[in-house]
């Protein structure tokens, strides 16, 4: 089975437009259940967290700071 790893700044329930493309993708191969997926993505928190989210691994890493909008 393939293995597909999705990196985005953000993922559901956070609003935006790389996020909803980022799910989109992510749902549709889901539905095929052709290949195994995983995103790692921003939290917007300090703490990371590791989650299943419609069925599907998800990574929160946590940030340190934001500068100029920016995570770091």
């Amino acid at each position: 089975m393939k293995k597909i790893l999705h990196i985005s700044k953000y993922y559901p329930p956070y609003k935006g437009g790389i996020e909803d493309v980022c799910y989109n993708i992510v749902r549709i191969l889901h539905k095929s259940n052709s290949c195994q997926q995983k995103v790692i993505c921003f939290s917007g928190e300090k703490e990371t967290t590791n989650e299943l989210y419609d069925g599907v691994h998800v990574l929160r890493v946590g940030s340190t700071m934001q500068i100029a909008r920016q995570i770091i």
